[in-house]
Formats: structure tokens, C-alpha cells, sequence
């Protein structure tokens, strides 16, 4: 079927949806008032470089390094997992 064959996310995709939870479940989920625009982009920078964030972004770029090294052990060919 179409859910079947549709592409894994990307490495940027996986963390901008770490990153998207995690700006929700402190604004939203905590019932905090609405953020003004100034201090969102002053969250969604402290979230960015936060020691967990930093940590989610290294463990998404070792996976598409893993990746990258079975594609060229294939010489070019499509792996999957």
C-alpha cells in the first residue's frame, strides 16, 4: 500500500519532531501562556542547545552514518533499515 512504500523521514525530519515535542510539551502541555514571537525564538534557540537536543542531533547523524556506510558497501545500490 501507499504507507508501505512511503520514505523514512530524514535525519532533519527526526529531529525537528524532537524538537517540535519538546516546544510543545513546555508551552501546551505545562498550560504556560502563550509565548510573544520574541521569546518563542528565544525558546526554540535554548531548546536547540540544550544537552539533550545536542544529544538527539548526534544520535540521528550516527544512524545516517551507518547509513551512508552500508550504501557504499552496496557500491550504490538502495539498503534498507
Amino acid at each position: 500500500g501507499a504507507a508501505s512504500s512511503a520514505a523514512s523521514p530524514s535525519g532533519f525530519q527526526r529531529y525537528c519532531v524532537h524538537s517540535a515535542w519538546q516546544l510543545l510539551h513546555d508551552c501546551v502541555l505545562a498550560k504556560r501562556p502563550v509565548l510573544g514571537k520574541m521569546a518563542y525564538k528565544a525558546r526554540v534557540r535554548r531548546v536547540i542547545k540544550s544537552a539533550k537536543s545536542q544529544t538527539v542531533a548526534g544520535n540521528v547523524a550516527k544512524g545516517l552514518r551507518g547509513t551512508c556506510k552500508r550504501v557504499v558497501a552496496a557500491k550504490g545500490a538502495a539498503v534498507n533499515g
